[in-house]
Order: structure tokens, then sequence, then C-alpha cells
């Protein structure tokens, strides 16, 4: 199954790769050149710093270049993959007044990158941030990046808020939702999120009928294709697996209609 897609996602991997120490090559030798031939030590520390950021950032693109690339190879394929997913793997801008407004107004503008669904469950990998910090800063500055699930909560009527603490010492859980995110029932899909994203907190809010998990995170919600090594879509494919057994088993934990 998909041989020719894994074919090639190879054939881009190793174009990729060509051109990535390509770029590695010319940073190196540009910073050669400027300690033998700048004479001010301010001017070599500037030289250098600008061939290693400059080369960072190409090697960057050409990672995102690939990932896109085994995205559009594979998904297109879904309906023989899994059972009943739908896949948005673009990006785009949308709005989000909820989490506009738990989050902070002037963060204005919510860029998506990836959604996972089906009629159980919605993933998105979201970035918030400002219109200010898109035009005019590089470095965006963001309210929230990670992912955002949500699940039907039948019983969620008036606004309900929890936060989930994760550190080195364990997990604190906190707000109107504890007592149901402390049950026996949630307590191992949590840690199943955890061993997916990795995340820093989990900011939940329960409202019309639904159920907002705000997960932070740096880990994105695809399994993400390597530069320097054969890539096994069997990876991806099994990611993408857990992803939705574990919303699954989430959202017929909260479809129960109850207080």
């Amino acid at each position: 199954m998909l041989n020719q897609e894994i074919t090639a996602l190879e054939y881009w991997r190793k174009k990729y790769y060509f051109q990535a120490i390509i770029v590695i090559g010319i940073a190196l030798a540009i910073i050669c050149l400027t300690f033998v031939y700048a004479d001010f030590i301010g001017l070599k520390a500037l030289i250098t710093f600008g061939a290693i950021a400059i080369s960072y950032l190409m090697i960057k693109e050409l990672r995102e270049d690939l990932q896109t690339r085994g995205e559009a190879l594979i998904l297109p394929h879904a309906n023989t993959l899994f059972n009943n997913l739908s896949f948005d793997y673009g990006r785009g801008i949308k709005e989000n007044t909820l989490l506009n407004q738990d989050v902070i107004g002037a963060y204005q503008v919510l860029e998506y990158r990836n959604i996972l669904e089906n009629e159980l469950f919605h993933y998105e990998e979201d970035l918030f941030y400002s219109i200010i910090s898109s035009k005019f800063l590089p470095l965006q500055q963001t309210a929230f990046n990670g992912i955002i699930l949500t699940v039907n909560m039948p019983s969620a009527t008036d606004r309900k808020k929890s936060q989930i603490i994760i550190s080195k010492t364990g997990v604190t859980i906190n707000g109107a939702l504890s007592e149901m995110l402390k049950s026996e029932a949630f307590t191992p899909l949590l840690n199943e999120l955890r061993a997916l994203f990795h995340p820093q907190k989990i900011d939940i809010v329960a409202e019309n009928g639904k159920i907002y998990f705000w997960i932070k995170t740096n880990t994105p919600l695809f399994h993400q294709f390597s530069l320097t090594s054969i890539n096994s879509v069997n990876i991806f494919v099994k990611r993408i697996e857990n992803l939705q057994n574990t919303a699954e088993s989430i959202a017929k934990v909260f479809a129960v209609d109850k207080q």
C-alpha cells in the first residue's frame, strides 16, 4: 500500500537533504572566509550570526516543505487508510470567538495548520497571535500555540472552566470541571493526551454543548517526516490512529449527559 507515495516521499527527502547540505556548506564557507579576511571582531560576529541564522531558516523551510509534500502524498488516501476521518492539511486564518474571549482580546488572528475530525471530535493545530505581531515582528508573539481538541458535552450549558498544569513533579487539576477531570474514566485518557502531545498545560472550557481542550504544546498534530533518514509511512498512519482512538474515547466520557 502507498508504494508509489513512499517512493515519491523518499525522492523529495533526498532532494531536500542535498539542498540542506549545500546550505550548510555555503554557511561554513562564509564563516571561514570571514575569520580569514575580516579585520574586526564585531564584523566577524555579525557575519557569522547572519550565516547561521539564514542557514537555519532555510533548513527549517526545507523541513516544512518535506512535511507538506508528505502529507499531500498520504492524506488524499485517507478514505482507504482510515475509518470516517476528515482532514484539512493546509493552512488558513479563521475566527474563534470563544478562544478570543478567554485568552487576550488583543490577540486577534487564529491560524490553523491542520485539522483532523469526524462526527465525534475535532482536532486543530493552531497559532493564535495579534495582527500587529503578524505584520511587524518576524517572531510572532503568540497567546496560544498548540492543539485544540473539541468534543460534544450535552450537559455543558453554562460556561465552566478548568486547567490542568503538568510539571515534572506531577499533575495539578483545578476549576469547575475538576471532579470529572479527576475521574477514573478520564485519568487514563489524560495520560494518553500527555503521551501524544507532551503538553505544558491544558486549559478546558465547557459551553454550549461542547468541551474544548486547549493543549499548549510544541508537538505538531501529525508525525513529522525526517530530512536525514528514510521515513516510515506506518508511523505517520499509526499516530493518526492513536489520535483518533484517544479523541473518540474522550468523546464517550463527556457524552454522558450529567452535571
